[in-house]
């Protein structure tokens, strides 16, 4: 069964026309950002959630 979706016969497909085998879409915009941006940001949605409850004192994101 093939799939269009199939991203093996996406890359043999490629590779046939000379590559460039390309993982990600063309139009796909990145971020990057720090350890500390990345972990509060975690900190930032952990304690945006109701289903954690309250966070231990060292665990709470500062302001």
């Amino acid at each position: 069964m093939k799939v269009a979706a199939d991203p093996v016969q996406r890359f043999q497909h490629q590779m046939e026309l000379g590559g460039p085998v390309t993982v990600t879409h063309p139009e796909i915009e990145r971020f990057f950002m720090t350890i500390p941006e990345a972990c509060q940001l975690i900190m930032q949605a952990v304690s945006d959630d109701p289903e954690l409850g309250e966070q231990p004192r060292g665990m709470r994101p500062t302001a």
